[in-house]
């Protein structure tokens, strides 16, 4: 999370759209898909896209093989608050994809404002420019996501508290 794992060139060649897994479409999603369809066209993939898919788990496919076929993921979130990220962002991110959030970055700290898009109209107009734009493509698929390298030595010292109960 803190390199990409293909350079930006293979990541050209991916499909040039959006893609999005999805149980539902319920508030914000519908709104947000309403007004980016129509900048790049959208794959949708999961049980709302195919009714032959009763839940989640039952699906064909692994996510990250889907996504990775994408240059854009649509990464948006049900709510959000201060602090509070779900695994959208991570998993596009760890797929090549850059992620496209509805999520500002103030309420994400940990994660590298420069390494998605943000999207949420109409805040988010310029959105069809940067998708236009090589350069800035480039410096935000190289951006680490993360703005840095988590300490787990808190959560080791917890986990050997644990541990040494047993």
């Amino acid at each position: 999370l803190l390199k990409r794992k293909i350079p930006f060139e293979k990541w050209l060649a991916r499909k040039n759209k959006l893609v999005i897994i999805a149980t539902h479409l319920a508030h914000p999603k519908d709104v947000l898909i309403e007004n980016i369809k129509s900048i790049l066209p959208i794959d949708g993939y999961g049980p709302i896209f195919d009714k032959k898919i009763s839940n989640y788990y039952d699906s064909p496919f692994l996510k990250e093989e889907i996504i990775k076929q994408y240059r854009y993921d649509l990464s948006f979130h049900n709510s959000f608050f201060p602090g509070y990220i779900d695994e959208k962002i991570v998993e596009a991110y760890a797929s090549g994809c850059i992620p496209i959030s509805n999520v500002e970055n103030n309420y994400m700290v940990d994660i590298n404002k420069n390494s998605y898009i943000y999207f949420n109209p109409p805040l988010s107009k310029n959105i069809n420019e940067i998708l236009e734009n090589k350069e800035k493509l480039k410096e935000i698929y190289e951006s680490p996501l993360l703005n840095s390298t988590p300490n787990l030595n808190e959560l080791k010292t917890f986990l050997l508290k644990i541990l040494d109960r047993f």
